[in-house]
């Protein structure tokens, strides 16, 4: 109401005002003081309490006879002045006065307290209100973080992308995010393994591709001689500002020495830098060393990105703080000015100024020898070991490399479940490498408490290499096309027609000079680069989050992680983990010395269901059973027109050799279904000179007119003057019915004793005596066959036979592919792998010692293949016992001990064959009176295994449990190791090649 029309709104006037929130209930008091223009009152109410800046428009007046207002007189326009105003309201009678509502003194007090409760309401919902606005800001700031992450993700997916597609011929753009595509380092499926060695050949052919249980695997180029002659074009993003002056500038001139001298050209290097005086400084030292290279200043290099197109408006909001989207940019600038060149270079590589490549030779021959139909060529890289601060340049200074993991395979599992534990570092089945893996299995888990932080698979990932593995891809201009799209490691969406190919290691590589600078470069690097986010290799986020701590985190991350102490590194030295090579050392003495402790071969996975065969025999430099690269090629040149003899197990030969003209080749064919040994005994019966040594040669084909690589070879050494050859026939079989042995001599080399093994199943054994000196040179050799079920014992002859009758037709990796696929497919814990009947029960006699009256338990029994092989060969166990979830393969298991049953005679112990997972509740193995257990574990999850140790307790004491983790008993009392000839590792054959077993004892 208007106060200028309220004449009862005066200080001392009677009011009653209704309660808001009770209905009809009013409480009296008295104006204490009017508010002008604010139709605001101050009340004091008859309960002794008061409000101030009351409404006006909650209020009625409250007017006794007694008391009378001041009148006003109402003035009206001029035309009315003359009619008299309305008198006022006659105030209320008294009857009406005493039918309302009178407040008690206890309504009061209800008032009161209703008042207070309201007030406290109010503060109620304005706290409410409150959490209401901080939950909207909460959901601001989440919205914002989705956006953010999205973004992130966008970046992860792109390098993730990158990091999937080394053979962009053969593979879709990849859909996983970078976090989840750990290092596609190795094989999904243990088991493949053998298959995949089996069915690819050694060959260097560029487009060789063969498709082996779903798995595409296409062999590793290896350059061949050829007059033709390439050319590479060269681009680098490079800063200078900011890191140590001059040692930065001396490290950009030998970058551009070394790369110059091997024939690149032209050499862009994209200048990142805001100081224009740096630039000119590096142009300057560039000419006074007599070195070109086309400097590209940075706002040109800025006008540059204008022109990418689409690539500009995915990578614009982050030139500014990621290096990656720089240089993917830069790759798109140096793409255009090869292009505008009069002779444009043929291959476009885009390397780092800690980047060098290596090649055999020099970019002309390398590049020109490159088949046409191959668009992207693939160097794998190695690590440098970080040494004491650089004096010079780390080019001159850093002379030791860890050696790419992805050569590395067999050492490495895939071991990737859904939780974050890291891939397993598994132990080579000959024993190499043994300390260097010690070393970094408690060096990693030193990191992970010290930094509570782990080594993340980020795209391809290993336990000893801090940086990336991927490598680095030379792309052929002529393949790209207008979708095509850099990267950082591989060019996407090359036109249809062009494979990408893998260069075999030994021909040439990329040395990686990771955080070699000292700590200064070191800190310098993380001021400019502490934002990355594309960027998630586990390093380069470990030292961001130190940078951000200061210098004294920074330099104990350095010393702590960077250095490696001398004792540990000689050990890997030793073992072939850590190499000799650098832009010092010769290229093909230092790639040649790159591969010593191997198996002959890797599979480098590049994808699901995509690997590269590399072939390492020929690379081999130094390790027991094989030649150097050199050396290797060197006798291949020295043979002469292939002489055949054809054997035939129980005969003989023997002939002439004359050096460089006609080289004698022993031929056979392989006994088929058989297995056992091809026996070739080869010796010198006559030489001309006591400095020549006779070395074998085998092939998996006949020779032509001439031979230039080889399965494997035998040392060359003056000592040797005869040589056992042994080949496991049922490895070789099922890569070739044949087998070519080509017979050589050559000066000493390197002098070996003992049986030399290699992968492919053939064993060399020096034989002693010595040939007889004489005028002409010439050879004896004979073949023989040896069952392997004649060097069994006794009675294990018939065994033997029933177990492989039983399995004659069940295929389990079919059979377990089935399966699996009714457990979403790609389950690593259901990978499959078989024993063998011979080895597995040698290594339950040597380890378990089975006694009448035992039981045997296989968790996870796949065809029952363990379980047969128990049951026949330890007849008088009480049972042999087996779990397995998959129906197909205990379907086929129940087949096989049937089978097996109706054969032996009687010479069977009873099986016990169960489809339910062993670590199911109502399964309770480790209370049946179980004596032996058996645990192929190799693909089992950690928790998995966490779960056989925790009920293995429970076993009975002087129960054995044989596992394939050597780590099984290191975390549950009760257990001890079982040694045999002093040593935990036990080698057994499996399916896929030889595994390692490890024992223990209940005690």
């Amino acid at each position: 109401m208007d106060l200028t029309a309220a004449a009862w709104l005066v200080e001392g006037a009677e009011v009653e005002r209704e309660l808001d929130d009770i209905g009809n209930i009013w409480i009296r008091g008295h104006i204490t003081r009017v508010l002008d223009g604010r139709q605001l009152v101050d009340l004091s109410y008859h309960d002794g309490t008061g409000e101030q800046d009351v409404p006006v428009a909650d209020l009625r007046p409250l007017l006794p006879a007694a008391f009378s207002p001041p009148q006003r007189q109402s003035v009206s326009p001029s035309k009315d002045r003359g009619t008299p105003a309305p008198p006022p309201p006659p105030p209320s009678a008294p009857e009406e006065e005493l039918a309302r509502p009178s407040p008690s003194p206890s309504l009061t007090q209800r008032i009161a307290a209703l008042r207070a409760e309201a007030g406290l309401l109010d503060r109620n919902v304005q706290t409410l209100k409150e959490r209401q606005d901080s939950s909207l800001a909460a959901l601001e700031t989440a919205n914002q973080g989705v956006s953010e992450a999205q973004s992130g993700l966008s970046q992860r997916m792109n390098s993730a992308n990158e990091c999937l597609s080394d053979i962009q011929g053969l593979v879709a753009e990849a859909k996983r995010i970078l976090a989840d595509a750990a290092s596609n380092s190795g094989f999904r499926d243990l088991a493949v393994l053998d298959r995949l060695r089996q069915s690819v050949g050694r060959g260097s052919g560029p487009s060789e591709v063969s498709t082996i249980d779903g798995h595409e695997v296409i062999e590793a180029w290896v350059p061949a001689p050829t007059s033709s002659r390439g050319t590479c074009a060269l681009c680098t993003t490079l800063r200078l500002s900011g890191f140590p002056w001059p040692s930065v500038l001396e490290t950009a001139v030998e970058w551009v020495r070394h790369h110059q001298a091997l024939g690149f050209d032209p050499i862009l290097m994209f200048m990142d830098e805001p100081d224009p005086s740096k630039t000119s400084s590096l142009a300057s030292a560039l000419a006074e060393s007599g070195l070109s290279a086309h400097l590209v200043a940075e706002d040109e290099m800025r006008a540059g990105w204008l022109q990418a197109g689409s690539l500009w408006e995915e990578f614009r909001h982050q030139v500014e703080t990621e290096l990656s989207a720089k240089q993917i940019l830069n790759c798109a600038s140096a793409l255009r000015f090869c292009r505008s060149c009069s002779e444009p270079a043929q291959w476009l590589l885009s390397a780092d100024l800690d980047e060098a490549v290596v090649i055999d030779g020099d970019v002309a021959s390398h590049f020109g020898s490159i088949p046409g139909n191959v668009g992207q060529v693939v160097y794998t890289n190695h690590e440098a070991v970080t040494g004491a601060d650089a004096c010079s340049t780390w080019f001159t200074q850093v002379q030791q490399f860890k050696i790419s993991p992805l050569t590395k395979l067999p050492f490495m599992a895939r071991r990737f479940p859904d939780h974050d534990e890291e891939p397993q570092i598994l132990d080579h089945p000959e024993g190499v490498g043994e300390n260097t893996l010690a070393y970094w299995r408690a060096q990693n888990a030193r990191l992970a408490e010290q930094y509570n932080f782990r080594k993340r698979a980020a795209g391809a990932s290993c336990s000893y290499f801090d940086g990336y593995v991927r490598g680095k891809a030379a792309v052929r201009l002529e393949a790209i096309n207008e979708a095509s799209r850099p990267g950082v490691h591989r060019w996407l969406e090359l036109s249809p027609g062009f494979n990408t190919v893998v260069t075999h290691p030994g021909s040439a590589s990329m040395l990686h000079y990771l955080n070699c600078g000292g700590l200064d470069w070191f800190e310098a690097k993380y001021q400019i680069r502490g934002s990355e986010e594309a960027n998630r290799l586990w390093f380069h986020v470990l030292a961001q989050e130190r940078a951000k701590m200061g210098r004294a985190a920074l330099k104990e991350l350095y010393d702590d992680v960077l250095s490696v102490p001398q004792a540990a590194l000689d050990a890997q030295v030793d073992e072939g983990f850590v190499s000799s090579l650098g832009l010092a050392i010769p290229s093909s003495q230092a790639l040649a010395s790159a591969f010593r402790g191997f198996w002959g071969w890797a599979a480098v996975g590049l994808g699901d269901g995509l690997y590269v065969h590399i072939p390492l025999a020929s690379g081999l430099a130094d390790s027991p059973g094989h030649l150097p690269l050199q050396q290797g090629m060197d006798a291949a040149q020295g043979m002469g027109k292939p002489v055949r003899y054809l054997l035939s197990p129980g005969e003989c030969c023997g002939g002439p050799m004359v050096l460089g003209v006609e080289t004698p080749v022993l031929c056979a064919t392989v006994p088929p279904g058989q297995r056992g040994f091809l026996v070739l005994d080869v010796s010198l019966a006559r030489q001309p000179t006591s400095d020549l040594g006779l070395y074998v040669c085998v092939s998996k084909s006949l020779p032509a007119e001439s031979q230039t690589s080889f399965e494997c070879m035998s040392p060359i050494s003056s000592a040797s003057s005869g040589w056992r050859c042994r080949i496991l026939t049922h490895k070789w079989s099922r890569q070739s019915s044949q087998v070519a042995f080509w017979i050589g001599c050559g000066g000493a080399a390197n002098s070996e004793s003992g049986p030399l093994s290699h992968a492919s199943g053939v064993v060399f054994e020096p034989l002693p005596g010595a040939a007889e000196v004489a005028e002409d040179l010439t050879f004896t050799a004979d073949l023989a066959f040896e069952l392997e079920s004649a060097t069994l014992p006794e009675g294990l002859d018939v065994a033997h036979s029933v177990f492989y009758t039983a399995y004659q037709d069940i295929d389990g990796q079919l059979l377990s592919d089935a399966g699996s696929a009714g457990f979403g497919g790609r389950n690593l814990e259901l990978t499959y792998a078989e024993v063998e009947f011979a080895p597995f029960c040698a290594l339950l006699q040597r380890v378990a010692q089975p006694q009448p009256g035992e039981t045997f338990l296989d968790l996870g029994s796949g065809t029952g293949r363990a379980l047969l092989a128990a049951a026949l060969g330890f007849p008088s166990l009480r049972c042999c016992r087996g779990y397995e979830l998959l129906e197909p393969l205990h379907a086929a298991a129940e087949r096989a001990a049937a089978s097996a049953g109706s054969l032996a005679s009687g010479q069977l112990a009873p099986v016990d064959l169960r489809m339910q997972s062993f670590l199911g509740s109502d399964v309770a193995w480790e209370e049946e009176d179980v004596d032996i257990v058996w645990v192929a574990s190799l693909c089992l999850r950690p928790e998995t295994l966490a779960e056989v140790r925790a009920r293995a307790t429970r076993l009975r004491p002087g129960a054995r449990i044989l596992t394939m983790d050597p780590h099984f008993a290191e975390a549950a009392p009760g257990f001890e190791q079982i040694l045999v000839d002093g040593a935990t590792r036990i080698p057994v054959e499996m399916s896929f090649g030889e595994a390692t077993v490890y024992a223990v004892r209940r005690v």
